[in-house]
């Protein structure tokens, strides 16, 4: 919400990163061996988390300002 309704970002063009995003995920995961599947997962989830602590910290105050 915070990418299509303050950046002004297509709520398409959001839907399609998220999309996107998944699809690589899911690709990685699937390419992965067997062997090495719970440290892709544990990889994935904290390179999510990271880009989501670091947007959330750029752009939040906009979300802030506009209530």
């Amino acid at each position: 919400q915070l990418m299509a309704n303050e950046l002004k970002i297509p709520h398409v063009a959001v839907s399609a990163f998220y999309m996107l995003l998944q699809a690589v995920t899911v690709a990685g995961y699937l390419l992965v061996q067997s062997v090495f599947r719970w440290h892709y997962t544990i990889a994935v989830l904290a390179i999510l988390v990271i880009g989501y602590l670091i947007f959330k910290r750029k752009y939040f105050y906009l979300h802030v300002q506009s209530n």
